[in-house]
């Protein structure tokens, strides 16, 4: 039993360094990009609308990109880990799962709640890759998503 809850939490483990491998090279990308515009102040260098400033901003929306979407590849990378066999298909499963999750979530809050009342009283709710009127479950919901796609991959496939 001890054993058992080991090697799945040391799985767990290896899974999640493949989304944490992203972050280095993404939180670089994010602070050199975001810091330029204080760089141009501060010693006079170029400000907006040069060619410099042009490339820092596309260096902070990468690096932007990367974290915005971190749960996404914490779902993709909790199936690649846990699929026994066929990782690829565990891997589109998850996405797939992923959207799905939150298609659902907006439909039932849309449909069976009233969206101004929840809005007031929780403050949850945002738009979230492309749903408008639903709650973002970050990392956890992406961690979860892709533990039960691989699960229901390894089950049936």
């Amino acid at each position: 039993m001890k054993d058992n809850a080991f090697s799945i939490l040391q799985k767990l483990g290896k899974t999640f360094m493949l989304p944490i491998a992203l972050l280095p090279i993404a939180g670089l990308m994010l602070g050199i990009g975001a810091s330029y515009p204080n760089l141009a102040i501060n010693f006079g260098l170029p400000g907006e609308g040069s060619l410099l400033f042009k490339f820092f901003t596309v260096l902070n929306d990468c690096g932007n990109i990367v974290f915005s979407n971190l749960a996404l590849f914490f779902a993709v990378a909790a199936a690649l880990g846990f699929a026994n066999k066929a990782k690829e298909v565990a891997a589109l499963s998850a996405v797939v799962a992923y959207f799905l999750m939150y298609a659902a979530m907006t439909s039932v809050i849309a449909n069976f709640r009233d969206i101004e009342v929840l809005n007031q009283t929780s403050g949850l709710i945002t738009s979230y890759l492309g749903f408008n009127n639903t709650m973002n479950l970050s990392v956890f919901g992406g961690v979860v998503v892709g533990l039960v796609a691989a699960y229901l991959h390894n089950r049936f496939y």
